[in-house]
């Protein structure tokens, strides 16, 4: 193994740092959203998500319509509902025509725009959001410790993979492989190179190669790789989607 080909394993894990930072921005982007938007912007958001708001029936008492509605320009309803003992007013903006004047309504109303939703509305948000940031960053994770772990076995010489007779490149309408295998060959399952020599090179169709490779998941390639063509050029590659007890 060369000293570039060491090198290019002993970082392949640091593909999903990108990943991972990349999570935790978008996390803490949103978070100094909802606190900006809850303190600054929307000073009720926090009243209603942690269930302060006060639930009431309201009536609309009139509509003030917009040429052309839009997110900053909408259409403003007016609200009228009993709220400890005495009658209160607030405006609301929607588009689309969603009540009429005397239309009734369920509000949650807070110390300033009312609420049309109910609480569990933005706590589903956010719960969601929440969710799929962690999903992602578990994933991106998870990916990264396989990577690392196969490049490892890789480099300490304890790399079992299966080995394979080739004829061809990995990805080509020719490529073949001994003992014969159902996969589907497409160029998308051997473009995630980890290293390749540099330079360009004139390979025959046909050339004779070794496929060493963890395995395959159904018909598609998985894990880590080497393609070593008969004349010593060497192609790593990741395929991912590597089963659970290879890393144990």
């Amino acid at each position: 193994m060369s000293f570039e080909e060491q090198k290019a394993l002993e970082r392949a894990h640091k593909m999903w740092n990108g990943v991972l930072f990349t999570v935790g921005l978008v996390g803490v982007i949103a978070l100094v959203i909802v606190l900006l938007g809850g303190v600054a912007g929307y000073p009720g958001n926090v009243q209603h998500i942690m269930g302060q708001s006060t639930k009431a029936t309201a009536t609309v008492t009139n509509i003030q319509k917009v040429d052309f509605c839009t997110r900053r320009n909408r259409d403003q309803y007016t609200l009228t509902w009993q709220e400890d003992g005495m009658s209160r007013t607030e405006t609301v903006g929607r588009c689309g025509d969603p009540w009429d004047v005397g239309d009734k309504l369920t509000v949650w109303s807070t110390e300033a725009e009312p609420y049309t939703e109910s609480p569990w509305v933005m706590r589903s948000m956010i719960v969601l959001l929440t969710t799929a940031l962690g999903v992602t960053g578990w994933l991106a994770w998870r990916g990264r410790k396989k990577i690392k772990k196969a490049a490892e076995s890789a480099l300490n010489g304890t790399w079992q993979p299966q080995v394979y007779s080739t004829i061809g490149l990995p990805g080509a309408r020719n490529f073949r492989m001994n003992p014969p295998r159902p996969n589907r060959n497409r160029v998308s399952d051997w473009i995630r190179v980890l290293y390749k020599p540099e330079g360009e090179y004139q390979i025959p169709l046909d050339v004779p190669g070794t496929l060493y490779i963890d395995g395959f998941q159904g018909d598609r390639p998985s894990g880590l790789s080497l393609h070593e063509t008969a004349d010593g050029r060497r192609v790593w590659r990741w395929h991912g989607r590597m089963r659970e007890q290879k890393l144990r």
